[in-house]
This record gives C-alpha cells, sequence and structure tokens, in this order.
C-alpha cells in the first residue's frame, strides 16, 4: 500500500509492507524466551528483506534492538487495538519502505508545529480540541509537539485529518529508524600514530604546530554527539566538562540523564572523543589534537535505532543544555558540535524536526553566537545530496582521506566541504586503551573530528571565543 505525507512542502512516498507487524516485547517476555519463540506469541515470524528489497543492514539493526517482525496472528487494522490484544507487547508498529529500500517503523505519534501566531498556551489548547494527547514539547521550534491521537486513528489519517482543519505549520510521522555510526572500529590493531608522528607528513605535522603555537583549545567547548562513550577512560575523563544521555525506552522516547555514573560505553564515541581531546601531560605519551578542550559527550540512539527527534533534542541540547535541563546555565553550551551518526548505506531524508535543531544550534548557540556544526559523510561512494543532514547549509560535512591526503572513498558532490585523515588512525579505545584502525577495514571509517588536523580549520576549534564569534 502506498503512503505519502509532507516535510514541507515536498511530497515523500512510502510503501507500507502488508502482511507484516513489527513488535517490541515487554524486557521481561523476551528474556524467558528465544527470539523465533517470542515471535510465535505474535504470529509467524517473518523475515521481509527479500520479499520488499529491505537493507539487510538495517533489518538486522531492528533485530539487535529487539524487534520482532511477524505475520500477525490478530486483528492488525488498527495499532491500538492490536496492542490492547497482546498485553506482552510494549509496542507495536506497521512497517515501511522507503524508495530506496530503507525500513521504518511507525510509532503512531506525530510531530506537529503548530502556527507561530498562537501563543503556546494557545496551540497546546487547539491541539486538544483537535483529540491530540500531547506527550512531549521541543523547546528548540516554536509550538512544536510530539503528540498521538486521542482517536487511535492511523498515522496518515490522522496527519489528513489535521492538515484539513488548518493552524498548523507542519504535521508528520514519527518513525524510528536505523541511526548508527558511520565509522565502526572492528578488531583494533595497535600501531604508530602516523597522523602526528609518521615520518613524511611533514605538512600535517607542521600545520599541529602551529595551530599549538596559537592555542590548544583552552577554554573551548566541544559536544560529541554519538552512541556512547568510556566516560571513565584516563585521557578523556580530565576532559570532560558535563556528561549526559538520552535513554531510550526502545520504542522511541527518550529521557535526559544528566551526570549519571550509569553512562552509555561504547568504542565508536571513545574513539571520536580521544583523536578531539585526549589529554596531554598526563604521561600517556598521547594527546588530541586540541587537549586542552573541554568535552562535553552526549549519547543518544545507543541501541542504534530510534527517532530523528532524539537525535535532534540531542544536537539542541549540546547548543543549549537549559531547554532540556532547567538547572543548566544559558552559557553551558558547545562551541563546536561533532556528530558521525547516520544510516550507512542508503540516503538520508531529514524531517522537520531536525533540520529545526541544527539549524537552533547553528543559530542560537553560544549565547546567541552560534555553535559550529561538523558531521561526518557516508563512508561509501555516495553523492551527498541526498543525505539531506549533511548537505545541510549549516552543516560542515567532512569526508575521508588517507595518509596522503589524498580522498578515500567517502560520499562525495559539491556539498563537501573538507577531507580528513581516516585510514589507519589511531585513538582512545574503551576500557582505558589505545588503538588503531585497520587500513583493511577502511571503507567503514570516518572518526569525524579529524578536520580539525588541517591548520586552517583547526582554528576553527582551538581559536579563542571571541575569534570564532
Amino acid at each position: 500500500m502506498d503512503r505519502s505525507y509532507y516535510i514541507g512542502s515536498e511530497l515523500v512516498k512510502l510503501e507500507e509492507i502488508e502482511g507484516s507487524l513489527s513488535v517490541y516485547p515487554s524486557r521481561n517476555f523476551i528474556a524467558q524466551r528465544s527470539m523465533h519463540n517470542a515471535a510465535l506469541r505474535f504470529g509467524e515470524q517473518s523475515n521481509p528483506v527479500a520479499e520488499y528489497g529491505l537493507i539487510e543492514e538495517e533489518y538486522k539493526a531492528f533485530e539487535s534492538a529487539g524487534w520482532l517482525f511477524v505475520r500477525p496472528s490478530v486483528d492488525v487494522s488498527n495499532v491500538f487495538r492490536a496492542l490492547s490484544k497482546v498485553p506482552e507487547a510494549e509496542a507495536i508498529g506497521y512497517m515501511y519502505r522507503t524508495q530506496d529500500g530503507r525500513l521504518l517503523v511507525g510509532t503512531n505519534s506525530l510531530i506537529i508545529k503548530a502556527s507561530p501566531s498562537y501563543e503556546t498556551r494557545e496551540a497546546r489548547a487547539f491541539l486538544r480540541r483537535q483529540g491530540f494527547i500531547l506527550r512531549k514539547q521541543l523547546n528548540f521550534a516554536t509550538n512544536t509537539f510530539i503528540a498521538v491521537s486521542q482517536h487511535r486513528e492511523n498515522t496518515f489519517d490522522a496527519i489528513e485529518r489535521l492538515c484539513q482543519i488548518g493552524g498548523v505549520i507542519t504535521v508528520e510521522p514519527r518513525f524510528l529508524e536505523a541511526i548508527g555510526p558511520r565509522h565502526m572500529p572492528s578488531e583494533p590493531l595497535f600501531g604508530q600514530k602516523w597522523q602526528r608522528l609518521h615520518p613524511g607528513h611533514y605538512d600535517v605535522v607542521e600545520s599541529l604546530k602551529r595551530a599549538w603555537n596559537t592555542t590548544r583549545g583552552d577554554g573551548v567547548k566541544l559536544a560529541i554527539v554519538d552512541v556512547g562513550f568510556d566516560v571513565g577512560h584516563p585521557d578523556l575523563v580530565g576532559g570532560i566538562i558535563r556528561k549526559a544521555y538520552f535513554k531510550d525506552d526502545g520504542t522511541g522516547d527518550a529521557s535526559l540523564v544528566v551526570q549519571s555514573d550509569d553512562y552509555p560505553n561504547d568504542n565508536h564515541g571513545t574513539f571520536c572523543a580521544g583523536l578531539a581531546v585526549a589529554r596531554y601531560s598526563n604521561r600517556t605519551g598521547r594527546c588530541g589534537v586540541a587537549p586542552a578542550a573541554g568535552l562535553i559527550p552526549i549519547t543518544c540512539l545507543n541501541d542504534l535505532i530510534g527517532t530523528q527527534d532524539t537525535l535532534a533534542r540531542a544536537i539542541a541540547y549540546a547548543a543549549a543544555p537549559s531547554i532540556e535541563d532547567p538547572s543548566a546555565s544559558s552559557d553551558d553550551g558547545a562551541d563546536v558540535i561533532s556528530c558521525s551518526l547516520g544510516p550507512r548505506p542508503a540516503s538520508w531524508k531529514m524531517h522537520t524536526v531536525l533540520q529545526d535543531a541544527i539549524t537552533f544550534a547553528a543559530n542560537s548557540g553560544r549565547s546567541g553566537k552560534g555553535a559550529v556544526i561538523f558531521w561526518a559523510v557516508n563512508n561509501n561512494r555516495f553523492m551527498i545530496q541526498y543525505d539531506e543532514v549533511c548537505s545541510h547549509p549549516d552543516v560542515i560535512a567532512v569526508g575521508r582521506s588517507d595518509r596522503f591526503g589524498l580522498e578515500n572513498g567517502s560520499a562525495y558532490g559539491p556539498e563537501l566541504d573538507f577531507l580528513a585523515p581516516g585510514v589507519d588512525v589511531y585513538s582512545t579505545t574503551s576500557g582505558g586503551g589505545m588503538a588503531r584502525i585497520p587500513a583493511q577495514v577502511t571503507q567503514r571509517l570516518l572518526p569525524p573530528v579529524w578536520v580539525h588536523w588541517f591548520s586552517r580549520i583547526a582554528l576553527i576549534l582551538t581559536a579563542s571565543k571571541s575569534a570564532i564569534a
């Protein structure tokens, strides 16, 4: 069945995968059974990859996050009624295929942006009158809410109904999608830090020395948005000035956890953080590009599945933490934001909520001066124009080069702003260690913050606040 909706004025078309349903069982239920036996409680286990041409990597990411895909044994004409019949399920959603094979799972909720002519109180009252329960207001965009229909109607029926009423700017479905690291360390092999010490790379070393003659990042705050960090790593812990993560309930809803000791750990974020801000003068014999800069690790999408509004909240929180945490100061926002999350094998359609977060960070971050946003491009030979995040005008898109400064197979196009070393690079790893990513797996790599190696670019991160204002 064909489905469609609008992102702004652009019509987006999807194919609803009929006959299959996505189910997120309760943790207690799934713990007592194998995935196959758990699926049998809800229907016959299905694998629509071959039948519908879905990207297998994304399908497997959903399975790893705990989602089951079944041909249901219950009536699924309405997911709300289906959910009431299956008490062991925490969430049930329809499955959708994008035109290039990406898998999206419906959350039965919407992102609604009401007219800015309403005061916030008026916008809330208007949407309630239209039969919507408001779950959360997103404070980085005017009158923007996560909402669900009281009428328990199909998501696309709810969109059509609300659009016909008027009084709204955008109404978009809220999907779960695979949004993981674009640079995934494989089995690490220890090696030399060629990017700083290897003979024959005089220009890189000299560029770094010139940058360090100006500053090593003193007073600059760098936020890295990723899927987890070893916040106790000896080369990172001394630079952390604030840490937070978005705890997802598995069905797409996330809550902010600030300064917790129970922090999600992942090799990917740890590696990226070390490239940027690993401490110096701590007798470890290694340091990052800006070893005196402050680090703000922000984790979201820890199981690699989530909604764009969770990623949007993380970007906006990096720029202005007080919009999520009232106890935070307006001066706590990052000067520079770095992110390398996104789908690896396909294009990326950006919803309005993420557009708004990027615009907010770029214009309102740093107490109104605007934050600098770096984003890693796809690691495949792929035109960046089809990645609406990296081609956003407020994002600095970074591609990968080898140790000789030559392009090394990542996404391309006029939207690419810089290349940066991404082959055999060496950095911090979870567990307190250091490692390099071997050359033989470089087709899957892209350390996002390596853009800072070149002198002109490094100065963006390591300059004084007044210089980058």
